[in-house]
């Protein structure tokens, strides 16, 4: 069932008595972070993709924030990059623990999707102890992630989406990774870069007011359980908050910070929001506000019930299927390239441990193992063996153990492998 709706839902009223910044227009975009490349792995990394740490440091917010990027290549020539991020914490891996999840997944790498995971340590909406610093300046974590793989996995491959709206470069986020995505446009203007989102379950980060205060006319909206305590671990309070209270002198700071906050950016002509939410989902009233006042800026966007799913609609097999058609809306594969100018696909693969690097930059395998690049583009290619592992040769379009070096002039493949060093 698709439902579209037209009514402006009224912003949360001020208070003069919440703390830090009041309930006055939000000034967008909030400041960029950084982000930083480790070196560390992650034992958890999904079976068949790449995996990066990262850290992300933002303006006013006291700790860095750590995780992991997976990346899943697509089965052929690829058509755009998907990002997803997962519910609450955010510390888990989207969808690897339902196996509708897991299809849906293989379903758009065989699409010709890059598909990218998202996964913090810790949790991304948590502030430091006694420091309100809000969910709106905290989204800087993973609006800064998503410039970084906008930059990093979806702008090497040179994809035009041809139309507005159509995938390209999209995001998929779960309750908490919805409001995630939310933020990123909202207040951190990535609208100019994202093609479509996808919030499941949310974003439960619109009408926090509503959430909190148990205002018993406004009783669909309550938070309940994690909610409530995730909500107030972005102002600080380890306990006892003010949403855990009900406490009506923080409304304005609510207001003032929800992704709907006064001077919130809600227009994007040309991205398209597909909100996505389950029959048996409470969250439900989250979602509609949100609806309404995109369409009442001039959104392109839309929200489906999903019969019979509740909160995690990728439990069920119609929330895959509903997730994919959203991402797939537009349909078509990308336009095939040009025989003069390209762009042409470089596919690297390895046999054994080992990471294949570029120069200019644009394949970094094991994590970002193909590029789209234009005709008469020259790349050398670099194979560093892991510890304990040599390099062998390469094989494809580069053959033998020197170097490697590969002009455009159509598709191209190369295969790097590497040996295990017997110990004497």
């Amino acid at each position: 069932m698709l439902v579209r709706t037209s009514i402006l839902v009224a912003a949360v009223a001020a208070l003069s008595t919440a703390p830090a910044r009041g309930a006055d227009a939000v000034s967008v975009p909030l400041p960029a972070g950084t982000l930083t490349v480790g070196a560390s792995q992650d034992p958890s990394c999904p079976v068949g993709f790449g995996c990066q740490s990262i850290v992300v440091s933002c303006p006013g917010v006291s700790s860095d924030q750590g995780g992991t990027i997976a990346v899943g290549e697509p089965g052929g020539a690829p058509r755009g990059v998907v990002a997803f991020f997962d519910s609450g914490a955010g510390d888990d891996w989207w969808g690897m623990d339902e196996p509708e999840g897991a299809s849906l997944l293989a379903d758009l790498r065989t699409a010709g999707f890059r598909v990218v995971l998202v996964r913090w340590k810790g949790h991304w909406l948590a502030s430091g102890a006694g420091q309100d610093t809000g969910p709106d300046a905290l989204a800087c974590r993973p609006a800064t992630t998503i410039r970084h793989v906008h930059d990093t996995l979806y702008a090497p491959l040179l994809i035009d989406p041809a139309e507005a709206g159509r995938c390209g470069f999209c995001l998929v986020g779960s309750s908490g990774g919805a409001s995630a995505i939310a933020y990123a446009l909202s207040h951190h203007g990535l609208d100019q870069i994202v093609d479509a989102i996808v919030p499941t379950g949310g974003p439960p980060h619109v009408a926090l007011a509503k959430g909190c205060l148990r205002d018993p006319s406004q009783e669909a909206y309550w938070y309940e359980g994690a909610s409530v305590r995730a909500v107030d671990l972005s102002y600080g309070f380890m306990a006892d908050g003010p949403c855990l209270r009900n406490d009506p002198s923080f409304r304005s700071r609510w207001a003032a910070t929800s992704v709907d906050a006064p001077g919130a950016d809600l227009a994007y002509p040309t991205t398209r929001v597909a909100i996505l939410v389950g029959e048996q989902d409470r969250i439900q009233p989250h979602s509609r506000d949100y609806l309404d006042l995109l369409l009442a800026a001039g959104t392109p966007a839309s929200l489906e019930v999903v019969p019979g799913a509740g909160h995690d609609i990728v439990a069920v097999p119609a929330g895959h299927e509903a997730i994919e058609r959203a991402l797939l809306a537009g349909g078509g594969s990308a336009p095939p390239p040009d025989p003069a100018t390209g762009p042409f696909l470089l596919e690297v693969a390895r046999v054994g441990k080992g990471t294949v690097t570029s120069a200019p930059p644009a394949i970094r395998c094991g994590w970002a193992c193909s590029a789209a690049l234009p005709a008469a583009t020259t790349l050398a290619l670099e194979a560093r063996p892991a510890r304990g592992w040599a390099f062998a040769g390469w094989s494809g379009d580069c053959v033998g153990a020197g170097s490697c070096s590969v002009t455009m002039d159509g598709p191209c493949s190369v295969t790097a492998t590497f040996v295990k060093v017997r110990s004497r």
